[in-house]
């Protein structure tokens, strides 16, 4: 499950960001992509809380987890 993250007033897809695996135990994992023209401005930040609070309050999860991979400069 997973959604695509986009800037107000533009169709065009700048990442996408949700629950990739995981839901045994109540526990989901988030994980996320972004262009790097778009990194560093808080966007992902923004896209991560909500699906967060979307796995607690509409899917039941009682952790979230993330594994991180730097990729680039």
């Amino acid at each position: 499950m997973h959604w695509v993250a986009r800037l107000l007033g533009d169709s065009r897809p700048v990442g996408t960001c949700g629950f990739y695996r995981g839901f045994a135990d109540g526990e989901g994992e988030i994980g996320y992509v972004l262009l790097p023209a778009h990194r560093g401005r808080g966007l992902m930040g923004e896209a991560v809380a909500a699906a967060v609070a979307f796995g607690f309050a509409s899917l039941g999860l009682r952790a979230v987890v993330a594994r991180v991979n730097r990729r680039g400069p």
